[in-house]
């Protein structure tokens, strides 16, 4: 028919003829509705040079403010000056406390601290039910009314020597003693064969002079005065021992039952020590530890502490309740109040009014606890916590 088309065999459309530049098969696939190529996102990205991510992601990340060498070590100072003004302020403020709560005492049986010597001395210091004590005191009076001066050089009579010996004797010193009649006659041959003796006359004179030092050194809870006298016992009992010939056998146990309520009771007096330097740092290391804001928050600190004081105040209004001498450390609260703050520095607070590490087999499985003994004293424990209280009171106030 005349209106057929011929078909085309040409290479495409072309501009500026056969020699012009022609638009590849691609080119042409990829051409949009008006003959121009659409750029797809990625070539418009690489047009700019910079990515939309890289942009947005500028605008987010903050460049973080590294402190140099020097300044950490100016901030690291700057806090320990801190922490020394910290506890200064601490110190003046208990040192006002205590001389107010001194001056303003009726009774006059409140415990004076002396932090510089790390002793204490107070009317209360020595339990009432003491055994040592009251044997010491009895004796003591026994031999002032028979007239013996344990500052002569010999005694006057073989009585006074014996009351001397019987000041040394405590309950329990002799495990296998015989019946007091033979007991009593032996005492009595003992004495009179060293009156004769100069040398062993002056060595149990030294009895009266350990026997007073011993009974001031539990009477002001002096360790020092203790040592002492341990010392002046057994260097009489060793000056006995030179010349085991001349001396009864039973004479060197008269010393030896001085010396044993002396170190049975060292433990006690040494517990006494209400604050000692070892419990003055352990408790301020912790308290400065909890009250470092690197280590941990306020809210977390003033939760310890007041859980710690809490503790403290609970046994001494209750000194017979076990149940407030037993901490469960799996307990949650108790982990989140006590352990997780500082790692764990309010139990050393703790540990230093008494408190011992224990583990009980309980279900299947061990359970550790912080526990105060059955057996503590309830005197010691009172002034220790007291001390302690005050510190925690300084430290809450600082903390607010």
């Amino acid at each position: 028919m005349g209106n057929q088309n011929k078909k085309f065999s040409g290479q495409g459309h072309t501009l500026g003829g056969e020699g012009g530049s022609s638009v590849s098969g691609e080119g042409v696939a990829n051409a949009g509705r008006y003959g121009y190529k659409k750029e797809s996102k990625t070539s418009q990205k690489s047009q700019r040079g910079v990515s939309v991510s890289t942009v947005r992601n500028s605008f987010r990340s903050k460049p973080k403010n590294v402190l140099s060498e020097e300044q950490r070590a100016q901030q690291r100072a700057q806090q320990m000056a801190a922490a020394e003004k910290r506890g200064n302020v601490w110190n003046e403020k208990l040192q006002r406390n205590r001389k107010k709560r001194y001056q303003e005492s009726d009774d006059g049986t409140d415990v004076q601290f002396d932090f510089s010597k790390g002793t204490a001395r107070s009317s209360a210091n020595v339990p009432a039910d003491s055994k040592l004590k009251q044997k010491l005191d009895a004796d003591a009076k026994a031999l002032e009314s028979s007239g013996f001066n344990p500052y002569e050089a010999a005694f006057a009579t073989s009585e006074n020597a014996r009351a001397a010996i019987n000041m040394g004797r405590s309950a329990g010193a002799y495990e296998n003693e015989t019946d007091g009649v033979e007991q009593t006659s032996n005492a009595n041959e003992t004495v009179r064969r060293n009156d004769a003796n100069e040398d062993t006359t002056e060595n149990l004179v030294q009895i009266g002079i350990v026997s007073s030092k011993l009974h001031d050194a539990i009477e002001n809870c002096d360790a020092v005065l203790l040592k002492e006298a341990i010392e002046l016992a057994q260097n009489s009992l060793n000056n006995l021992e030179q010349d085991v010939l001349a001396v009864d056998i039973h004479k060197a146990n008269e010393l030896l039952s001085l010396l044993c309520p002396a170190q049975s009771d060292v433990h006690v007096t040494q517990e006494a020590l209400l604050v000692t330097p070892e419990t003055v740092q352990q408790v301020s290391s912790a308290l400065h530890r909890l009250g470092d804001t690197n280590i941990t928050s306020v809210d977390e600190c003033v939760a310890a502490l007041s859980t710690t004081k809490k503790v403290l105040e609970n046994i001494k209004a209750n000194p017979d309740d076990p149940r407030y001498r037993k901490i469960r450390l799996s307990n949650k609260t108790i982990q989140k109040k006590l352990i997780e703050p500082a790692g764990g520095e309010a139990l050393n607070i703790l540990r230093a009014c008494g408190f011992v590490d224990k583990e009980e087999y309980e279900n299947g499985k061990n359970t550790s606890y912080l526990v105060l003994d059955d057996d503590y004293n309830k005197a010691i424990f009172t002034a220790r916590a007291s001390a302690i209280t005050m510190y925690l009171d300084d430290s809450l106030a600082s903390c607010q």
